[in-house]
């Protein structure tokens, strides 16, 4: 499950080359739109429950904005950022000194511990061999190590992406997704209309 030597290095460099075109660190470094897209996702994350006196895991956490956004919002959990470029890590923890941030590929990554609620924003967009198959089972793994419940969100197939990006982006359709999560739990809710390509998965534990 976790990446290919290729597909790796790939990810590296296209994140290595916004962070070396966008110096100031902001939401673009990421390879979001903007701040405000990059919120309006964070926004739908925190209707998943609540977090407060909970432990997090933000999977793909880049700069750590999600850590920020809560903050923002009062929200006082235990959070914790991985990231499987070192760059984003060194970055997230100049930022934002408090919380734990760690290089890891979660995929091939041994949790000695479980999370209350783990989330994920843009990490299941970047195209991979077989995406689907591969980011279907980061979140299989991330449901069984969440206690709680997990918030991921993906792009959508609806999105009239650009010739030139197919090869970048992977999209789902929210059926497909629907009926691959029904597999893991019977309690799942889609949230859809904050963002024109966007859509936001909600797996809780029964």
């Amino acid at each position: 499950m976790s990446y290919s030597e290729e597909s790796k290095n790939k990810l590296l460099q296209y994140y290595n080359n916004l962070i070396s075109e966008h110096t100031d660190n902001n939401a673009q470094a990421q390879g979001w739109a903007s701040e405000d897209t990059e919120n309006a996702r964070f926004e739908i994350f925190s209707k998943v429950g609540d977090l407060n006196n909970h432990s997090v895991l933000d999977v793909g956490c880049g700069f750590g904005d999600f850590y920020s956004f809560l903050k923002s919002k009062r929200i006082d959990c235990k959070y914790t950022g991985i990231d499987i470029n070192p760059e984003m890590i060194k970055t997230a923890e100049t930022k934002y000194p408090s919380a734990q941030f760690q290089v890891i590929d979660f995929g091939d990554n041994d949790f000695t511990e479980k999370f209350d609620y783990i989330f994920c924003s843009g990490a299941l967009s970047f195209m991979v061999p077989d995406y689907k198959n591969f980011y279907f089972a980061k979140v299989k793994k991330m449901f069984e190590l969440s206690k709680k419940g997990v918030a991921f969100n993906m792009l959508t197939e609806k999105n009239n992406i650009k010739t030139e990006d197919e090869k970048l982006y992977a999209t789902y359709s929210t059926q497909e997704v629907l009926d691959f999560c029904k597999e893991l739990t019977e309690k799942v809710s889609i949230q859809e209309g904050y963002l024109p390509n966007d859509f936001t998965v909600f797996l809780y534990h029964i």
